[in-house]
Formats: C-alpha cells, sequence, structure tokens
C-alpha cells in the first residue's frame, strides 16, 4: 500500500500532495516524520517540505538534525518562512556563507549550547571567517574559546590563539575546571610549549591560583615537568 512516506521516498510530489489533500489526512506524526525525510540531504524530495509546512508538520529535532547536515540557506530560508525561531538551536558552525546567513537573519552569535558557544566551537578549527565573522556580528569574546583553541583535539593552536588575544580575549580567566590558560597549557606538558611560551609574552599572569590553590609555576612542580617550570620561571 501506498503511504506518505513511500510517496515521498519515491519522489512523487504529486501524490505526496494528494495524501496532504485527503479527507483522510495524515497523522501529526506521520507530518513529522515525513518533513524529516523531505529535507533529508540524499533522499529529500525537497520540494515537498513548503507543502508538508502548510499541512502543518512541525519542525522536530530530527529534522533540524537534516536541517544542518544540508546547510542550505534555501531550507533555512523556508524555515523561517514558516515561523521556525533561528535562535531556538545554538548556531552550528559550518562553512563561512552559512554562519554569515545565521547571523544575518538574526541568530545569536551568543547563544551558548550545551558544550560551547559558536566562537569556542569555531576555535577548534584552523583559523578562518568562521572565527571572524561572529566577532564581526557582536559575539562576545568567550574565554572559553582560548581553552579550545590550545585544545590538542582542536586545529586552531596559535593562529587562533593570537588572533583572539589580539581581539581583547581574557587571557587570565579562570575555568573551575583547568584554572587559568597558563594552567591549561602547563596541563599539556612540554608539547604545549610554543602555548605556552604565546601566553607569557602577550602577559599572562603567573600568580593567578586555579581552585586548588595553585599557581602555574606550583602546579608544574607538582607535576614533575620541570622543563615547563623553567620556561615559567624565565
Amino acid at each position: 500500500m501506498t503511504t506518505l512516506e513511500s510517496a515521498l521516498s519515491d519522489q512523487d510530489i504529486g501524490l505526496v500532495k494528494e495524501f496532504l489533500r485527503s479527507s483522510s489526512p495524515p497523522s501529526q506524526r506521520e507530518l513529522d516524520i515525513a518533513l524529516a525525510l523531505a529535507v533529508d540531504l540524499e533522499l529529500g524530495p525537497h520540494d515537498a517540505v513548503a507543502p508538508l509546512f502548510e499541512a502543518c508538520a512541525l519542525i522536530t529535532k530530527e529534522v533540524l538534525v537534516e536541517a544542518a547536515c544540508r546547510e542550505d540557506v534555501d531550507l533555512y530560508q523556508t524555515m523561517l518562512n514558516y515561523g521556525w525561531d533561528i535562535n531556538s538551536v545554538e548556531l552550528a558552525v559550518g562553512g563561512e556563507s552559512h554562519v554569515k546567513w545565521f547571523l544575518d537573519h538574526g541568530a545569536d552569535p551568543n547563544l551558548t549550547g550545551k558544550y560551547a558557544s559558536p566562537l569556542g566551537t569555531a576555535a577548534l578549527e584552523p583559523l578562518s571567517g568562521v572565527l571572524e565573522i561572529p566577532i564581526s556580528h557582536g559575539a562576545e569574546l568567550d574565554p572559553y574559546a582560548l581553552f579550545k583553541a590550545m585544545s590538542p583535539r582542536g586545529k586552531g593552536g596559535i593562529p587562533v590563539m593570537t588572533y583572539l588575544i589580539d581581539h581583547g580575549i581574557d587571557i587570565n580567566a579562570v575555568r573551575p575546571e583547568y584554572g587559568t590558560p597558563l594552567h591549561y597549557a602547563v596541563n599539556l606538558g612540554i608539547t604545549a610549549k610554543e602555548r605556552l611560551e604565546l601566553l607569557l609574552q602577550r602577559g599572562a599572569d603567573r600568580t593567578v591560583q586555579k581552585s586548588s590553590g595553585l599557581t602555574p609555576a606550583e602546579l608544574a612542580e607538582k607535576k614533575g615537568y620541570m622543563d615547563v617550570l623553567e620556561i615559567l620561571l624565565g
């Protein structure tokens, strides 16, 4: 038996519209599932998105996930046309044009998600307009972004650290789990030598204590990182 879902899978827009006009229209759940399928990057018949919105399909978590994968500004515009709150989810970091479109259409550059602000997420990547665009749209300099740039799992490194420091990020911000960026660099050991030296060159305060009461030098001594301690005392 042909269903709304199978009509979408077959890319049969005419049949999709027939289902939506039927005297026994799809249930809300069926509409919501259908919208997620229509938004799907590979499978979705994108011409079905607007008719499904007209039939009162809702923007569910699944729809947002599929939309994020597509990074299609025409789709985002359609969602806005049908009442989507662009700030109902954190700004995802994608390509420069994608980020700029969101910000130009009212996305809050300071909306923090579960783990980080858009700026913090962008700081994990190599220096590009994806980092610069939020700042030009009024993003606050989230101190966590500096830690993200220093992270060994990220790709930001020295260029992103330098960019953030040049734009006035708080180089001595204390996070409960890390302490200051200097403490964080100490924890990374001698592999973070360049990051540590950059912080010192740019005026990081060596006397600030983390929650345990240790300064960066005391932390290095406690961990037995004598090479790091020598840099801090130099």
